[in-house]
């Protein structure tokens, strides 16, 4: 993987893990809405660079699949933090 490439991926993790704990007190906020989450990681890092919405799914995908965040069983389209 080219090493600007590895950069952004590991920029979208930080930014995507940051998620619940800068925009809420004492990491109240457990949850987010997928078109919410993804506005706030665009805002993040647009500085830097432009992610594109399919890597930032990429990454949420690889998320899910660390057990970091799950996807809400009762509400489509919305993703809960769980660590």
């Amino acid at each position: 993987m080219h090493e600007s490439r590895v950069a952004h991926y590991n920029s979208l993790f930080a930014a995507l893990s940051r998620l619940p704990v800068c925009r809420a007190p004492q990491k109240t906020r457990k949850q987010m809405r997928h078109n919410l989450l993804v506005a706030e990681v665009i805002s993040q890092l647009s500085a830097r660079f432009k992610p594109r919405p399919n890597d930032i799914k990429k990454r949420v995908e690889a998320l899910i699949e660390q057990e970091y965040m799950e996807r809400d069983p009762n509400e489509r389209g919305q993703y809960n933090y769980k660590a």
